[in-house]
């Protein structure tokens, strides 16, 4: 007897307790938030992709053919509030240091965020 196993990648829970992980719901990847109070909000994704917990905070990080892209999620409801493109690689990597957000890569490409006013805080790369 075969069993058809579709994996379930869940990647944490926040600082507060939230649960963030990618699904697959009616052959239809999705990205699932799932708060201690309150509705869950589930998202449409277009592509895979692995949610990064640091702290209360989310990302979303996605390897496409040619770039990566992280896209900042804010601490109230994993909300998406900005997003990073890294061309000519397919990896990247996210922290969060209070309400600063950073995604990075193994080259030393460096982007940092304020999470809550949205701007743009260093955008650098590292010799």
């Amino acid at each position: 007897m075969f069993i058809k196993a579709v994996p379930v990648v869940i990647t944490g829970a926040t600082a507060d307790g939230t649960i963030v992980f990618v699904d697959l719901q009616d052959g239809e990847l999705v990205e699932c938030v799932q708060p201690l109070e309150g509705p869950s909000v589930v998202r449409p994704l277009d592509n895979y992709a692995e949610i990064a917990v640091d702290g209360d905070h989310s990302a979303l990080l996605q390897e496409r053919s040619d770039h990566a892209l992280v896209t900042f999620r804010c601490r109230e409801r994993h909300e998406p509030v900005g997003a990073a493109e890294f061309p000519s690689t397919r990896s990247a990597y996210f922290r969060a240091y209070g309400d600063v957000a950073t995604a990075y890569t193994e080259d030393g490409r460096i982007i940092a965020m304020d999470l809550r006013t949205h701007a743009v805080l260093a955008n650098l790369k590292t010799l």
